[in-house]
């Protein structure tokens, strides 16, 4: 991922905040002299790791163990409009976040293994209150349509371009122009990582 300097970041707290706030992502591997993308959640589970699952059906479900594989996670973005800005000569932009994670996966087969991530991802999902899972209900049924894997990211790359090439006052132009056409959520992000600006 090309990444000017004002907007990489590092700090693992700030992507590890980015990868809760917005498991659902993508996923690229490449096979067959095709390259193959899906849509699909991947959380972090009270292991620390990575998990996610996908229809066996799907051409991804047989991938290599081994092969190469980027998970992009993509959170609030915007287009910024250049009268937002407070001083002169500002050209529209769109700001983002967005975080790369190359690796691989390892598959989990075991029947009994696969239905309780299911039901973790479930809970995670749901929260403390939510809808649960049930083996009652004849659910567990479903652990043969998926592959459940677990995702071993080898590099991060994180891109969080908000205006921090800014200055000040245009960043709090930015934000109140955000706040003002409904935007909060990249709104509330740009507060939060310019806030030592």
């Amino acid at each position: 991922m090309y990444i000017p300097k004002a907007f990489k970041i590092e700090d693992p707290q700030h992507i590890e905040a980015f990868l809760n706030d917005h498991p659902f992502a993508v996923m690229i591997t490449a096979g067959d002299g095709r390259i193959h993308a899906t849509h699909l959640p991947i959380l972090r589970f009270k292991d620390g790791k990575l998990y996610g699952h996908i229809a066996r059906v799907n051409p991804q479900a047989d991938i290599e163990e081994n092969a190469s594989v980027l998970v992009i996670f993509s959170g609030p973005h915007a287009y910024i409009k250049p009268e937002w800005y407070r001083s002169d000569s500002n050209l529209p932009t769109w700001n983002y976040g967005a975080v790369h994670c190359r690796g691989r996966i390892a598959f989990i087969e075991e029947p009994s293994s696969v239905w309780s991530l299911l039901k973790e991802m479930v809970a995670l999902l749901e929260g403390r209150d939510g809808w649960r899972l049930s083996e009652d209900k004849g659910y567990d049924k479903l652990v043969s349509a998926i592959r459940f894997f677990e995702f071993i990211p080898t590099k991060t790359e994180a891109q969080f371009k908000l205006s921090q090439n800014k200055k000040p006052e245009d960043i709090a132009g930015v934000i109140e122009g955000l706040r003002s056409d409904g935007d909060t959520d990249i709104a509330e992000f740009m507060v939060r990582i310019n806030s030592n600006k």
